[in-house]
């Protein structure tokens, strides 16, 4: 955690009329045509995880799965999802798998319940147990694997950063993030590649997602435009029922789209820009209650959507009874 004397990001959480607990973020915005706005002193930087689908699923436009296979907008939102395990998530990545004669068992994410309450409670009053389509990342996965016939590799290596599917993703994402990838990656929750990058390199990849420019120079603006369709048509698909993005989903449309990603990062991009937040300690509560507030800074939203937005997602605390024990307060630098 950084010293108190950094400027940054402070989500606070009070309880008696004393601060319980302080949750810190840095944060950069880089508006449509503009330049980066940096909310925090430093950049520590972060691994992309599950922010860098987007630019994993463009690899399939490129590489000419989409095409090949027929995939649908429906099934490009579950590629690109962090999803919540639900049926229609689960039957949408097993429907994809099908396309390239690939069953659940090629999957190589691992089997973890869902992560939505309700489906994850109806397995166990059912005596149902998850398979690795309910792994959040089962879709990205499957498109992989499709990914893996298309270029003729080992689909039981494609989860290798040497491989051509990995190598693939990892040219795409040096293109956006303007920066060499060599020696930045690691090994994700899902067993497959990330990789590390300044914050201001994320919010810049994102906002590439919007140059025309940019995107015709490397054979993607059609792709870009239809990506962007099939996420902000299907918002469940892409993401969950107890899942920001699709939480937060009314609130941006249909200018905006979101993306989380594992230990606390977070974009918002679209026709306004783009805006990526790290969580310094990892937490939800880092970003959760700071996004709507630099979208309002930045007049990325409307303050009427705003105080909507705050009216449904109260920033109090409450005990278990619902009684409001507590405060919640954003302080952003600058």
């Amino acid at each position: 955690m950084p010293p108190v004397t950094e400027r940054v990001i402070e989500t606070r959480i009070g309880r008696g009329g004393r601060v319980e607990s302080r949750h810190r973020a840095v944060a950069v915005a880089i508006p449509a045509g503009g330049a980066p706005i940096r909310f925090g002193d430093r950049d520590p930087g972060t691994f992309l995880r599950s922010v860098a689908k987007p630019f994993q699923t463009l690899v399939l436009f490129r590489e000419g799965v989409v095409d090949h296979y027929g995939l649908t907008d429906d099934e490009l939102a579950v590629i690109t999802a962090s999803h919540g395990g639900e049926p229609e998530h689960r039957r949408r990545a097993e429907g994809i798998l099908r396309r390239g004669g690939f069953s659940v068992a090629d999957l190589r994410c691992g089997t973890h319940p869902p992560t939505t309450a309700s489906e994850r409670r109806r397995m166990i009053e059912e005596r149902e147990s998850p398979d690795a389509l309910a792994n959040n990342c089962s879709g990205k996965h499957a498109g992989m694997l499709l990914l893996c016939s298309r270029l003729g590799a080992d689909p039981a290596r494609y989860l290798e950063p040497d491989q051509p599917v990995q190598r693939a993703v990892a040219k795409m994402l040096s293109a956006f993030l303007g920066i060499d990838l060599a020696g930045a990656s690691a090994t994700d929750g899902c067993s497959a590649p990330t990789w590390f990058a300044p914050i201001e390199a994320i919010a810049r990849a994102f906002s590439r997602l919007g140059d025309r420019v940019f995107l015709a120079e490397h054979g993607l603006e059609n792709a870009a435009e239809r990506l962007h369709r099939a996420l902000g048509a299907a918002p469940r698909l892409f993401s969950g029922e107890e899942r920001f993005p699709f939480l937060w989903s009314p609130f941006l449309a249909p200018a905006l789209l979101s993306k989380e990603g594992a230990e606390g990062v977070f974009v918002v991009w679209g026709e306004p820009g783009a805006l990526a937040v790290k969580s310094i300690d990892g937490g939800e509560r880092g970003y959760r209650y700071a996004v709507p507030a630099l979208l309002d800074r930045l007049g990325w939203i409307s303050p009427a959507e705003h105080a909507r937005w705050r009216q449904l997602d109260r920033p109090v605390v409450k005990s278990v009874v619902g009684a409001e024990v507590g405060s919640i307060e954003v302080e952003i630098p600058g």
